[in-house]
């Protein structure tokens, strides 16, 4: 039953509960952020509950005028919203945050996220009736059509995926003393 006082929300379909936390869209002039109500309310001087500093650029470039039809939905791992990017009128990019991935900086908390592009979801919707959670969305443009979120495809729009992972140099002079790094991967059957 706790209330903050000073931030609000221009869209109030930007609101999605994770059951730990609240997630909301904040626009107090200048640059749109994401919030978290527990870290707003606990604010640090430096972080103020903001969650979207990492991608500042992006959220600078939203189109303000439009803010009131950010849309979002949480599946029980991600944070989807809906977005209107540069000069659409539209939700044109999804801005996509898995909240339990959090590393400490120096002087904020950085996040994982992600940006899709490709639909353009007016307002999500999230089902259990098949006993996990499905997210639908209904398509903004002019066909209206309401679909269902698939995270299964290994593609963006039906081009391959293709992903890039630049690491530190580790063990580049092997007179000095140093540390192996590993990565590990994972891979679904049936997937290229």
């Amino acid at each position: 039953n706790n209330e903050i006082y000073g931030f609000g929300t221009p869209s109030q379909k930007s609101i999605v509960v994770t059951g730990k936390d609240m997630y909301y869209l904040s626009f107090a002039g200048g640059t749109p952020h994401f919030r978290s109500f527990v870290q707003t309310q606990y604010a640090s001087t430096l972080e103020q509950g903001v969650v979207s500093y990492d991608i500042d650029a992006t959220m600078a470039g939203l189109q303000n005028s439009q803010l009131a039809k950010v849309a979002g939905a949480y599946d029980g791992q991600y944070v989807y919203w809906g977005v209107p990017n540069g000069g659409s009128t539209t939700n044109n990019l999804v801005l996509v945050l898995q909240p339990t991935i959090r590393i400490k900086g120096k002087l904020m908390t950085h996040r994982s996220w992600t940006k899709w592009s490709g639909f353009n979801p007016a307002q999500f919707a999230v089902s259990d009736i098949a006993g996990q959670n499905t997210i639908y969305f209904g398509d903004a443009t002019t066909t209206g059509n309401v679909s269902k979120l698939n995270a299964a495809g290994f593609a963006d729009n039906g081009t391959a995926i293709a992903m890039e992972v630049r690491t530190k140099d580790y063990q580049f002079d092997f007179a000095k003393k140093g540390k192996w790094k590993y990565a590990y991967f994972d891979y679904l059957t049936g997937s290229a």
